[in-house]
């Protein structure tokens, strides 16, 4: 086809042709198409004068003061000394950081001595303003005292509302005796003006109390990890902490823990391997409660909003018997359980009899070690029609009779029961591959589907996971 002819066959493109090339290419289409396409630069000129005339100039010297705060309170204290390279305006920006935390992570190499010059030269430099979180992380000792004792003077006099402070090790050790913990102290944090602390954690550190004690009015979290002997200190403590919301006890060592009256905003209680004989709590508000160790006396007074409940009990103290009798009338609101024994006591059984004391419970998930089967207890199990049974789910089946027995139970007592998924490929410990076996798997999945549906009744509802799911 020649020129002349395209232009017979398509005439709208004769007046774009029309046009210079150094001036603006214009293509109209037919009436009846209604698109109409707009005049565009074509020349090189053109186009890096638009390009130069739309560009925005955007670098860090033109970012707002908010956002630079923002970006800068970002980074770790490392990353913000190094930004004093970029430019005249970021030199001395780092010296306004507003959290200043120092942790053994970020300077694995460093020896106690090395990691005590890098944080007095920062702080020797820091503006003293705007501090919100002042953290120390490093393994250090009651040699090293007068270097913590500035810095906690540091943290006091910048009015710091979050304050860190654990010298354990990263691996735990039971050399660390007393004579060699730093003795932390309380009363040059607090001040005679009082302390605006919020969050407060203090590890591997000797705690005492002087006897003007003003304590914290505003502290709303508290962590304690690996401080021994604190006897009535702790109970002492939490008389003057009225807004206290969180504690974490971990590793610690006393003999009673009481939670006053006043402390009627406490939500989260948590005691770890703290070797109590007992614990009790007045706290109103308590909603979750998380326990580890031997079992114990746990009264939780007044605790009508608690809805979580994680207990775990240690090696050779798994009764549930303790649990039926001592914790029930604690958890009798509890809509979440989590119950983590060492060993099982087969024994106890009146936990599946005491139904009724936990009219609150949505979820219960046990978690067993080591020991006998938890599955013996099925044979305490008397029929019950389940009618608020929406979803189970099975996992950790290996093709034991009781197993089955328990899924094909559950199948028939949840009568508006919506999804039950029997999980036959997912392993029971991750150091146990059953998957690697892949004909045993599909040896259980198809036993599983015989023994739980044989006629197909509940194909909607099971779902038998093998090692292909779908």
């Amino acid at each position: 086809m020649d020129q002349a002819d395209r232009r017979r066959r398509h005439p709208e493109l004769e007046h774009a042709a029309a046009d210079d090339y150094g001036g603006a290419f214009s293509c109209h289409l037919p009436l009846h198409s209604g698109f109409k396409i707009p005049r565009l630069p074509t020349t090189a000129c053109a186009l890096m004068r638009r390009k130069k005339t739309h560009r925005t100039k955007l670098s860090l010297e033109n970012l707002p003061e908010d956002l630079l705060c923002k970006v800068v309170s970002q980074l770790t204290v490392k990353e913000a000394g190094q930004t004093s390279i970029l430019s005249s305006r970021w030199k001395d920006r780092w010296i306004y950081h507003s959290n200043l935390c120092f942790d053994h992570s970020e300077f694995p190499r460093y020896t106690a001595d090395r990691f005590i010059n890098y944080v007095n030269h920062v702080l020797q430099q820091h503006s003293f303003l705007a501090v919100d979180r002042f953290e120390i992380r490093f393994p250090l000792q009651k040699q090293q005292t007068k270097h913590v004792d500035r810095w906690v003077a540091f943290a006091s006099a910048s009015r710091a509302k979050h304050f860190v402070l654990d010298l354990s090790p990263a691996v735990r050790t039971n050399h660390q005796t007393e004579e060699h913990k730093y003795e932390f102290p309380v009363d040059l944090l607090n001040g005679q003006n009082g302390s605006p602390i919020i969050s407060l954690r203090l590890g591997l550190v000797c705690l005492k109390l002087p006897s003007d004690f003003l304590g914290f009015k505003d502290l709303k979290k508290l962590e304690l990890h690996l401080i021994s002997d604190l006897g009535n200190l702790i109970n002492l403590f939490l008389a003057k902490c009225p807004a206290l919301e969180r504690l974490s006890l971990s590793h610690c060592s006393m003999t009673d823990l009481n939670i006053p009256n006043p402390l009627c905003h406490l939500q989260y209680l948590k005691v770890v391997n703290c070797c109590v004989q007992s614990i009790e709590s007045h706290a109103m508000s308590l909603t979750t409660f998380e326990y580890a160790g031997l079992p114990v006396p746990i009264k939780l007074y007044d605790s009508l909003k608690l809805s979580q409940a994680n207990i775990r009990l240690d090696k050779g103290s798994g009764n549930m018997d303790y649990i039926v009798n001592q914790l029930t009338c604690s958890l009798a609101h509890v809509g979440y359980l989590l119950i983590k024994l060492s060993t099982f006591d087969t024994k106890a059984t009146g936990f599946t009899k005491n139904h009724s004391q936990f009219t609150c419970l949505r979820h219960l998930m046990n978690a067993n070690y080591s020991g006998p089967s938890t599955l013996t207890v099925t044979n305490c199990i008397s029929p019950v029609v389940h009618h608020h049974l929406k979803r189970v789910h099975m996992t950790g089946m290996i093709g034991l009779a009781g197993q089955f027995e328990l899924a094909k139970y559950i199948l028939l007592s949840a009568v508006d029961l919506e999804l039950m998924i029997v999980d036959v490929a997912k392993e029971r410990f991750a150091h146990m591959p059953w998957v690697l076996y892949p004909d045993k798997v599909q040896t259980v999945e198809q036993i599983a589907k015989d023994y739980l549906d044989p006629r197909g009744l509940y194909r909607h509802v099971l779902k038998v996971w093998g090692i292909f799911p779908w």
